[in-house]
């Protein structure tokens, strides 16, 4: 019942709970301390860390991932430091923190300390190279390794492709021993991002069995090419979908401009998500958007950063500005008011409007907290 509240981040239920067990073990300990890391709560979690007499590796683990996931990576290499006995998850979630923040240096200092190169921590390197760009690091410790899973060969696999070695990538699969849907799945997305969508669908074709990510990966590949009506095929005959595909193929229907098949889309969906409703929103120029937004409210669907701009955006051109203040007023409400998204979508409603003196306080708001252009005013 711990993890449950923990997961869903309803600490105070799940502190309740630890509180009134009669006695608690290393597990509930955990899951408490867990539930606070991955929350970024560590001051708390560090003091349940503290005051455990009996900390098992999965302790250790939980509190390290809650300071790498938070950005903390010195204190967390400082209790992996202190860990008497390390596993493969404690060298692993260290070793993949570094290449979140792109010390890739670290990250390899770090695996060459590891006294065993176990496949699953070779396979964060491959992984972590493989976000990074490194394909000849990768490729040279794939070699290295003396055995691989089929996780070792989709890193490899994609690595190639995300450098553009799109033939490496297909000879890598056609040599891979077992294949699984994952692979096939990289290798079909793959050629989709390389701008081959033909040899995509020749893939798919072979593809043993589909699972609804294959599915969704191959309908995406066909728009990202422009190729709705390969598309609306394909939607067609998916043996299930789920509200992924849907909103792929309302995507797609709104980048055409066909705003008429788009909505009748739109309403057929069986069930819709927020960004359901931002699509359809963005594909109307005329208030019929507006009226989409309060449907979105009363259908209880919560508006976020793309919502607020597209309506905003759709305020300015329609000279809606009694629209647009009381939107000014939602937004602060939501806490998004210095979103820069937002604080952009603002100042053009507001200069179409001749406010000049929002623009300016907003404006230098926005220079104030753009990188880019904080660095130009230095």
């Amino acid at each position: 019942m711990i993890s449950g509240y923990a997961r869903n981040g309803m600490l105070d239920d799940a502190q309740q709970v630890f509180d009134t067990m009669p006695r608690r073990n290393v597990v509930s300990w955990t899951a408490l301390l867990s539930g606070y890391a991955k929350n970024g709560n560590l001051e708390v979690a560090r003091r349940m860390f503290d005051g455990m007499d009996d900390k098992n590796v999965v302790c250790w683990n939980s509190m390290i991932s809650g300071y790498v996931s938070n950005g903390r990576l010195e204190e967390g290499r400082a209790l992996l430091d202190a860990m008497s006995i390390k596993n493969d998850v404690s060298w692993a979630i260290m070793i993949e923190g570094y290449f979140q923040y792109g010390d890739v240096s670290e990250s390899e200092r770090l695996f060459s300390e590891a006294p065993v190169k176990s496949v699953p921590l070779c396979n964060v390197m491959l992984a972590g190279y493989a976000a990074m760009g490194r394909t000849e690091d990768s490729y040279k410790l794939f070699m290295r390794m003396a055995k691989c899973d089929v996780a070792s060969w989709t890193s490899m696999i994609t690595c190639f492709l995300r450098s553009g070695e799109v033939g490496k990538a297909r000879r890598l699969f056609e040599d891979m021993p077992d294949k699984d849907v994952v692979a096939w799945t990289a290798m079909i997305k793959g050629y989709c991002e390389n701008n081959n969508v033909e040899e995509a669908g020749k893939l798919f074709a072979l593809m043993p069995q589909k699972d609804i990510i294959a599915w969704n990966s191959m309908l995406s590949g066909y728009l990202q090419n422009g190729r709705l009506q390969d598309a609306l095929y394909l939607f067609h005959t998916m043996p299930w979908r789920n509200t992924i595909s849907w909103n792929l193929m309302l995507s797609g229907f709104v980048q055409q401009d066909d705003i008429t098949s788009a909505r009748e889309l739109f309403e057929q969906m069986p069930r819709k998500d927020e960004t359901s409703w931002n699509t359809i929103i963005s594909g109307y120029q005329n208030e019929e958007a507006l009226v989409l937004y309060v449907q979105m409210l009363q259908n209880n669907y919560k508006p976020d950063q793309i919502t607020f701009s597209n309506v905003l955006s759709l305020c300015g051109v329609l000279a809606l500005y009694g629209w647009g203040r009381a939107l000014h007023a939602c937004v602060t409400k939501s806490g998004f008011e210095n979103d820069t998204m937002i604080t952009s979508a603002f100042i053009s409603m507001y200069s179409r409007a001749l406010q000049k003196d929002f623009v300016k306080s907003h404006l230098e708001m926005f220079l104030d907290a753009s990188p880019v252009c904080a660095s130009t005013k230095t």
